[in-house]
C-alpha cells in the first residue's frame, strides 16, 4: 500500500510534469520578447492542475467513472493552443491516467480498460494537435497574405460600408498616419457614390463571385488610382482587394504622351516612316504614309504590307528578301526602289530604307523602313533624260556643225568643251581628235589673226559672221558662224552654230554673174528707152516747128513734148544711177525744172527754191511724180507771171519720219482762178494731175494764199 508521502511524491512528479509543459508551450509560442505566459497558458495549467487532482481525489475515493474523462479538457485545450505541447500533454496524461490507476487501485482488474482509454485520451490529444496545426499554417499562411500583401485588403459590409477588417497596406495606400483609427467606412474614401452603389449592386446580384472595377479612392495621400476587385465573404460581408495603379496609370498616361509626341514626330515627317512585324504586318504608320496610300490609320494597321499595298511583279520577289533576312540567309536591304500601290491605284515610285530591328538572341523582330515619294521626281528624271535624248538626237543630226567652249580661256589654247557629229564629219576629226584641240585649230590660217578680235566682239552682243575653217587633211571652206555667249554651270561659254556656206558663195556668185548681165541689160533697155522718147520729142519739136511758134497747135506739142521729156528724164537718170529701180530725187527735179525755165521762160528772170530731202523714189512713183512736176511748172511758167519779168518758183520734197514724202511746189503768180471757174474749164493738165494723183495713191491739196501751192503727200515706192 501507497503512504500519503507516496501521494505527494506523485503529486509533485505530475505538477513538475505540467511545468515542462509549460515551458514547451511558451517555446512553441515563439515569444521572443521574453518570458510572458499569457491568459490561455494559466488557464490551462489551472485546469490540469485541477484535472489531475480531482481524478487523484476520485480514485482514492474509489471512484473510476471519471477516469480519464477529466483529462480530455485539458489536453484538447492544449493542443488547439499549441500542438506540439498538446501533444506532449495528451501523451503525459494517458500515462499519468494508467500510473494513477495503478498505484490507487492496484488491485483492479479494469487496467486493460483503463489502457485502452488512455489511448484514446492520446490519441484523440494527438489528432486535436495536428487538426491545431494544420489551421493554424493555414492562419499564418493567410494572415501572413494579409499583413504582407501590396494590396489593400478590406473585410466590409457592402450595405453599409462599415469596414470590419483591413490590412496595413489598405491604411498606408490612404491615410497612413490614423490607419484603422482614421477610415472606419469604405464611404470615407470612395467618394464616389453612383460607382460605388452600382458596384455593389453587381456585387450582390449579377456576379457575387467575384466583381471588378477601376476607381478613384481619396485618402490623405491624395486621390489614388485604384483596381478594386471583389468576393462575397459571407451573407453579411465582402471582401475587397484594392491594388493602387496610380503609378502604373501615370506611367501609362505618360508613355501615351510620350508615344502621342513620338507620333507627332513622326506624323510631321516629311518621309513615310513604316514598321513592319515579322509576320509582315504593319504595325505602324504615319501620317505621309497614310496620306500616299489614301488610308486612314487604322485601316493598314494589321494589314499584310505586301499583300495589300505592293504590285505585281514586285509583291514576290520582295516578300522573299524580307523572308531570307528573317530566316538570316541574306543581310540586311537598306535601300531599294519599289512602288507601292494606294487606294487610287496609281503606283508611286518610293525610295526606302531600312533598319532590322532584333532581339538580344538576335533574331528578327521588326523592320523600321523610311520611304520617300521620288515618283516625281523620276518623272521629271525621265522627261529631262528624253529631253536630253532628244536635243542630243537634234544636237547630233542637224545639217549645222555645232560646238562648245570656254570664253575665258586663252583662245588659242582653249578646247572643246562639246561638239556634235556633224562636226566630227565634216572636220574629218573623231570625237576624241575633236575635244583635243579647240577653235583657234580649225580657223583657216588666212583668218587666225583676226580671231581674237572676233572673240572680244562676241563678250558685247551675239554676233553672225562669215569665216573659214581648216579640215584635217588642210582644205579649207568658208563658213557662216552664229555665236551666243552664255553662263553654263557658272563658267561662261560660247556656242557655234557653224554652217557651210560653200554651196551658198557658189549661187551667190553665179547670181552676182547673172544679176550684172542682167544690169547690163536693163541699162541699155532704159538708155534704148531715153533714145526712142528723145526722138519722139524731137520729131514733136519738128511738127511744131511746121505750124508756127505763135500757133496753139505749136503750143500743144511743146507740151506733149515736155511731157515725154520729163519720162525720159526719168529713163536717163536710171541709166546713169547705180540703182537701176530708183532715182536721185535731188538731181531728177533739178535737171527738169532747167530743162522747163530754158523752153517756157528762157528771156524772164525765174527764181528756183530748190530744198530737196534725200530721197529714191522707184520708177513707177519717179514717172507720174515727174508728170505732175511738169504739168504744175509749166502751168506756173505760162501763166502765174503773165504781165511780169520775174518771179519765183518754190520746190520742197521732204521726207517726213513716218517714210511718207510730201512734195510742196508753189510760185507767187496771180494765182489760180477760183476752183469753180478751175472746174469749168476741165484742161488737159488738170485732168492729168488728177489722174496721176490717183495712180500713186496719193493725196493733193492746193493753197490760193501768195500765189499757188500744192501740197502732194506720197509713199516713196509703189505699194
Amino acid at each position: 500500500m501507497f503512504t500519503n508521502r507516496d501521494y505527494f511524491r506523485g503529486f509533485i512528479s505530475v505538477v513538475t510534469n505540467i511545468h515542462y509543459m509549460k515551458e514547451s508551450l511558451v517555446t512553441d509560442s515563439d515569444l521572443s520578447s521574453g518570458y510572458r505566459i499569457d491568459f490561455w497558458t494559466v488557464a490551462i495549467i489551472l485546469i490540469s492542475v485541477i484535472s489531475i487532482a480531482l481524478t487523484i481525489y476520485g480514485l482514492m475515493e474509489g471512484i473510476t467513472g471519471i477516469q480519464p474523462h477529466l483529462f480530455y479538457l485539458p489536453v484538447i485545450m492544449l493542443a488547439y493552443r499549441c500542438p506540439k505541447a498538446g501533444t506532449v500533454l495528451a501523451i503525459l496524461m494517458g500515462i499519468l491516467n494508467i500510473v494513477l490507476f495503478w498505484i490507487f487501485m492496484p488491485e483492479a482488474d479494469e487496467l486493460s480498460l483503463i489502457t485502452i482509454k488512455s489511448l484514446v485520451l492520446v490519441g484523440v490529444g494527438i489528432i486535436t494537435a495536428l487538426l491545431s496545426a494544420e489551421l493554424t499554417n493555414k492562419k499564418e499562411r493567410y494572415e501572413g497574405i494579409f499583413s504582407t500583401s501590396r494590396s489593400g485588403i478590406v473585410l466590409l459590409n457592402p450595405e453599409t460600408g462599415e469596414i470590419s477588417e483591413a490590412n496595413r497596406h489598405f491604411y498606408s495606400m490612404l491615410d497612413p498616419e490614423e490607419g484603422e483609427k482614421g477610415i472606419k467606412n469604405i464611404k470615407q474614401v470612395w467618394k464616389d457614390e453612383e460607382a460605388r452603389k452600382a458596384f455593389f449592386y453587381r456585387l450582390e446580384r449579377e456576379n457575387p463571385q467575384r466583381c471588378l472595377e477601376e476607381a478613384y479612392l481619396t485618402g490623405k495621400n491624395g486621390n489614388r488610382n485604384v483596381v478594386i476587385s471583389a468576393g462575397k465573404f459571407s451573407d453579411a460581408e465582402a471582401i475587397l482587394t484594392i491594388s493602387d495603379v496610380t503609378r502604373l496609370r501615370t506611367a501609362e498616361k505618360e508613355r501615351e504622351e510620350e508615344r502621342e509626341k513620338a507620333q507627332n514626330y513622326l506624323d510631321v515627317a516629311a518621309v513615310i516612316l513604316l514598321v513592319i512585324s515579322r509576320d509582315l504586318k504593319v504595325t505602324m504608320i504615319n501620317r505621309k504614309g497614310s496620306e500616299l496610300l489614301g488610308y486612314p490609320e487604322k485601316e493598314i494597321l494589321g494589314k499584310d504590307w505586301f499583300e495589300e499595298f505592293t504590285p505585281e511583279p514586285d509583291k514576290e520577289k520582295v516578300k522573299e528578301l524580307f523572308t531570307a533576312i528573317i530566316r538570316g540567309e541574306r543581310e540586311n536591304l537598306k535601300h531599294w526602289e519599289r512602288y507601292v500601290r494606294p487606294r487610287n491605284g496609281k503606283l508611286r515610285l518610293i525610295r526606302w530604307q531600312m533598319v532590322v530591328l532584333r532581339n538580344t538572341d538576335g533574331a528578327v523582330t521588326e523592320f523600321l523602313c523610311s520611304g520617300e515619294d521620288i515618283t516625281e521626281e523620276r518623272l521629271a528624271e525621265l522627261a529631262l533624260e528624253q529631253s536630253e535624248n532628244k536635243y542630243r538626237e537634234l544636237f547630233n543630226n542637224t545639217n549645222d556643225i555645232i560646238f562648245l567652249y570656254e570664253a575665258t580661256a586663252d583662245p588659242e589654247l582653249t578646247k572643246f568643251l562639246e561638239v556634235n557629229d556633224v562636226a566630227c564629219t565634216s572636220l574629218q576629226y573623231t570625237r576624241d581628235e575633236m575635244m583635243q584641240i579647240g577653235p583657234y585649230n580649225i580657223t583657216a590660217p588666212d583668218y587666225r589673226s583676226s580671231f581674237s578680235e572676233i572673240r572680244r566682239d562676241l563678250f558685247s552682243e551675239s554676233h553672225t559672221f562669215e569665216w573659214a575653217v581648216q579640215r584635217k587633211d588642210g582644205t579649207v571652206f568658208p563658213v557662216e558662224i552664229g555665236a551666243h555667249i552664255f553662263v553654263l554651270n557658272g563658267m561662261k561659254v560660247i556656242l557655234c552654230v557653224v554652217r557651210n556656206i560653200t554651196e551658198r558663195k557658189r549661187y551667190e556668185q553665179e547670181l552676182r554673174d547673172s544679176l550684172d548681165e542682167k544690169e547690163v541689160l536693163l541699162r541699155e533697155v532704159h538708155h534704148r528707152v531715153k533714145n526712142n522718147l528723145q526722138v519722139i520729142c524731137s520729131l514733136l519739136g519738128l511738127q511744131a516747128a511746121e505750124f508756127g511758134e505763135a500757133s496753139e497747135v505749136a503750143w500743144s506739142l511743146h507740151e506733149i513734148e515736155n511731157r515725154i521729156r520729163s519720162m525720159a528724164l526719168v529713163h536717163e537718170h536710171l541709166y546713169r544711177s547705180d540703182n537701176l529701180t530708183q532715182i536721185d530725187a535731188e538731181s531728177y527735179i533739178s535737171d527738169l525744172t532747167s530743162e522747163l525755165l530754158s523752153s517756157y521762160a528762157p528771156l524772164t528772170d525765174i527764181s528756183l527754191d530748190l530744198k530737196i530731202d534725200k530721197c529714191s523714189p522707184d520708177i513707177d512713183i519717179a514717172v507720174p511724180c515727174g508728170m505732175i512736176l511738169n504739168e504744175i511748172i509749166s502751168n506756173s511758167l505760162k501763166h502765174a507771171f503773165e504781165g511780169r519779168k520775174k518771179g519765183s518758183i518754190r520746190i520742197h520734197l521732204i521726207k517726213e519720219d513716218s517714210g511718207l514724202c510730201r512734195l510742196e511746189v508753189g510760185d507767187d503768180g496771180i494765182g489760180l482762178p477760183p476752183e469753180s471757174e478751175l472746174r469749168k474749164k476741165e484742161t488737159l493738165g488738170i485732168t492729168l494731175i488728177e489722174t496721176l494723183v490717183d495712180q500713186m495713191d496719193a493725196t493733193l491739196e492746193i493753197s490760193r494764199e501768195g500765189g499757188t501751192t500744192y501740197f502732194l503727200v506720197f509713199s516713196g515706192t509703189q505699194r
